[in-house]
């Protein structure tokens, strides 16, 4: 039998639980199942069986698991039938009729907080006259079956929490090296130009041009890492306190305008008739910023337009532009931190690929989603859906309203 999608469960382990189970009690068949979710599906599947008719197949399995271990698991405590054609929950099921299983008793298997995760169950083809010494029999396996299915679980989820961890400390060490890279070079050009005004002397008249020349880079370059160092906390501070009112996306946008008129200068900006959104405030100041700025870097002279609309289910802030747009195969990837689809553009247009990440982070603490698909005639358009009842998931962010 083919258990190969059950990663978390060694077979040996528990095909030894069926084995010892029909050896210590008088009945021919034992099965150990399990409460898994297969695409956001729950249902039960076998992880052991012995003493199916005939070797037993995935069908014979499929019958006794929906007639017994299902049965377990529904009640959530252990089920005891003597007769199954005399148990009107049972005497229907093709278990009976097809393989003679008429008496079973099974044990409901739990996990480390109580739940019920899983059965065990005993089979007879006969009625069964399930003695105490049986049943106590089934309860102290299925406790240990119990355990060892809880030690499986921690050690897969201990497992997964190291791969996060190795692959957290390898965005971590990309993402210091990257920064390091980008805030290196606007100091090496601010570092220049200020030794080289040194060198000149800011009294000689006749190298007044080259000194102002000079100042004016080494302003741009501070400018330069400013706006990195800001980048940087902006996708830091997303996690934190969530301060939940509602906000006129018309008064947001003009202070957003106001913050970026340098970058923005008279782009063609417009915005629909917006409806309230009830989010914090900063946090969508951050995505616009961000959204609003990518716009203009990459879509640069097209008109960009933002709307806010509502519906039954919550709210969706949209900036649309018409520039070269993102193509269907990079907008999950563009999502993550460090992506940067424009490493050939010229340097004021690189960034440290924290934008759209930002943004992402954003959507995720609202409880929300953060999707990039095609403008209608060309380009990129940006939604953040955010629930009717925004709820914090990142970690440690604590919720306040306000009105």
């Amino acid at each position: 039998m083919d258990r190969s999608a059950h990663s978390w469960a060694p077979d040996a382990t528990y095909e030894r639980y069926v084995r010892l189970l029909r050896h210590t009690i008088d009945a021919p068949i034992a099965l150990v199942s399990v409460v898994e979710a297969v695409e956001q599906v729950v249902e039960q599947a076998v992880v052991a069986a012995a003493g199916l008719p005939g070797g037993g197949d995935q069908r014979d399995e499929s019958l006794l698991r929906r007639a017994f271990c299902d049965l377990v698991v529904a009640e959530g405590h252990p089920v005891v039938v003597g007769d199954a054609r005399q148990d009107k929950r049972l005497a229907d099921s093709p278990a009976i009729s097809d393989l003679q299983a008429v008496a079973c008793a099974g044990w409901p298997l739990t996990g480390e907080h109580g739940q019920v995760v899983g059965s065990l169950c005993v089979v007879d083809t006969r009625p069964h006259d399930w003695t105490p010494t049986e049943l106590a029999v089934i309860e102290d396996l299925a406790a240990a079956c119990s355990a060892e299915l809880a030690h499986a679980r921690l050690a897969d989820e201990l497992t997964a929490a190291n791969t996060e961890l190795q692959r957290s400390n390898g965005q971590l060490t990309a993402f210091a090296s990257q920064v390091s890279h980008d805030l290196r070079t606007p100091l090496v050009t601010l570092s220049g130009s200020l030794e080289l005004i040194e060198a000149i002397g800011v009294g000689d008249d006749g190298g007044s041009g080259q000194v102002e020349r000079l100042l004016s880079k080494a302003t741009a370059s501070t400018r330069r890492m400013i706006d990195l160092v800001s980048t940087v906390l902006d996708f830091a501070m997303v996690e934190g306190r969530l301060t939940l009112t509602d906000l006129d996306l018309r008064v947001l946008l003009d202070a957003v305008r106001y913050d970026l008129a340098d970058l923005l200068g008279d782009a063609d900006i417009s915005l629909a008739d917006p409806a309230p959104v009830r989010a914090d405030a900063v946090q969508i100041s951050t995505v616009l910023q961000n959204l609003l700025a990518n716009a203009v870097k990459y879509a640069a002279g097209s008109p960009i337009e933002v709307a806010a609309t509502r519906d039954e289910a919550g709210w969706t802030l949209t900036v649309a532009d018409h520039g070269p747009g993102i193509a269907a195969a990079d907008r999950e990837r563009v999502l993550q931190p460090l992506i940067r689809l424009q490493d050939d553009a010229p340097s004021p247009q690189r960034g440290l690929g924290l934008g759209l990440a930002t943004c992402h982070r954003v959507a995720l603490a609202h409880g929300g989603a953060l999707t990039l698909e095609e403008t209608p005639g060309g380009g990129t358009t940006v939604r953040l859906r955010i629930p009717q009842r925004p709820i914090a998931v990142a970690q440690g962010v604590v919720v306040r309203r306000k009105g």
